[in-house]
């Protein structure tokens, strides 16, 4: 998803006029939402039998989970600081609160990296993921009814908070606002208590064709607005959530090389989505390429400098975080 998000990014630096019934253009919207739902169904996998009762145990897990996203997201928002060239009192401030990650809470639209706020959004839902998991040790059908109540939040902002009779840039704040996003994370906690074993059946290729047929084709046209708004927001992000259980629940079998690839670029999308924005703009400012090359040139020097940056910095912190 990382990929298409960069490559929607770099077309729009280059003049493309988006238009939602495109995969790239739904998936430019849609692609954090899957990575929100699959990152709790992930993330409860791992930690659904731990006590959460003990606060050492949210201090571990917010530990590691800080050690992972915020060296690079903060280095990164100081290179973007340093390139915009506002230094003003009221920047230093939205840097000081984005490098230390407490803008997610505090400020949650105030960023300076393209795509900041979904990083925000991910470093609260860190806070509350301890909470879901002990609150589910109680009772699952507590947390399902949690769950219920986001999916009214989430339900509320799509009629009567968001409207598609106005832009994207008008809706924003309001949809990137955490509580419109949380029961995505909050889906895929939930579905990890039921996703113990993956199917062992290879004959699954129709499900893969299926979904993808679906995103191509489901029916929709004109501004981001149409896609987060209405019914349509609800129904993709039913497509999200299967989206997220048939790659999950059933794995596709493939070659050992592209296998490795696959893993390769998973290790390095966070990397790709932060970084891709920079790279491209530094390359343009060399004003040596045509758009063809700079296009091109930016996704293979995003994925280097990604692959770069997942083998020294990322993994040094997740390491250190253990």
């Amino acid at each position: 998803m990382a990929l298409t998000i960069m490559v929607y990014h770099f077309l729009i630096f280059q003049g493309l006029k988006p238009d939602v019934s495109g995969i790239i253009e739904k998936f430019a919207i849609y692609g954090v939402s899957i990575f929100y739902i699959l990152s709790g169904l992930t993330l409860c996998l791992i930690y659904n039998q731990k006590d959460f009762s003990l606060f050492s145990s949210w201090l571990v897990f917010l530990k590691k989970r800080a050690f992972r996203i915020l060296p690079l997201f903060a280095l990164v928002t100081l290179i973007v600081f340093y390139m915009n060239g506002d230094f003003s009192y009221q920047v230093w401030i939205t840097l000081i609160l984005n490098i230390t990650g407490l803008f997610s809470i505090l400020n949650y639209d105030g960023y300076l990296v393209t795509g900041g706020w979904s990083i925000g959004n991910e470093l609260f839902f860190y806070i509350l993921f301890p909470f879901f998991i002990l609150l589910s040790s109680k009772s699952i059908r507590l947390f399902g009814a949690v769950l219920a109540i986001l999916l009214f939040i989430y339900s509320y902002f799509a009629y009567f908070i968001i409207f598609d009779n106005l832009s994207l840039s008008q809706n924003w704040s309001y949809y990137i606002h955490p509580l419109n996003q949380i029961f995505l994370f909050a889906s895929g906690v939930f579905a990890g208590f039921f996703c113990k074993s993956r199917s062992e059946n290879r004959n699954h290729m129709f499900l893969y064709i299926g979904i993808m047929i679906l995103w191509v084709y489901y029916p929709v046209s004109g501004d981001f607005s149409a896609i987060i708004s209405g019914e349509h927001r609800l129904l993709l992000t039913i497509l999200s959530i299967l989206t997220v259980l048939v790659f999950f629940q059933f794995p596709l079998p493939l070659p050992r090389f592209i296998h490795r690839l696959f893993h390769t670029l998973g290790e390095i999308s966070y990397g790709v989505y932060l970084l891709h924005p920079i790279v491209y703009q530094l390359l343009n400012r060399l004003n040596v390429f045509t758009l063809n090359e700079l296009f091109y040139i930016s996704i293979l020097g995003t994925l280097g400098v990604s692959y770069l940056s997942y083998h020294t910095l990322e993994r040094y912190f997740i390491k250190l975080a253990k």
